[in-house]
């Protein structure tokens, strides 16, 4: 009996671990999870830009290593900037 083997998914943290829809794609090296969590609490965006640039090292990491992880950051990064900047305007 030959059994045949299915390709093997991306690593993915589950739905319920994460508010995103989308799965957190993990590296080794950074925690993209981590880093969601702290952009999606920030209030203004003097905690916003403090956490990007906590983060620069890591997300300079991602960048050049593992793309999908990154993109995923940045999405949410850009919503929450958005987020905040509308917020201001008001």
């Amino acid at each position: 009996m030959k059994m045949v083997m299915q390709p093997k998914s991306f690593n993915k943290i589950s739905k319920e671990q994460s508010k995103e829809t989308s799965p957190v794609y993990l590296d080794d090296n950074v925690d993209a999870e981590e880093i969601k969590e702290y952009i999606q609490l920030a209030k203004n965006s003097k905690q916003f830009y403090s956490i990007a640039d906590r983060y620069k090292n890591q997300l300079q990491y991602l960048m050049k290593n593992n793309s999908k992880a990154y993109k995923q950051i940045k999405k949410i990064a850009d919503a929450k900037e958005l987020q905040l900047n509308n917020n201001v305007q008001q």
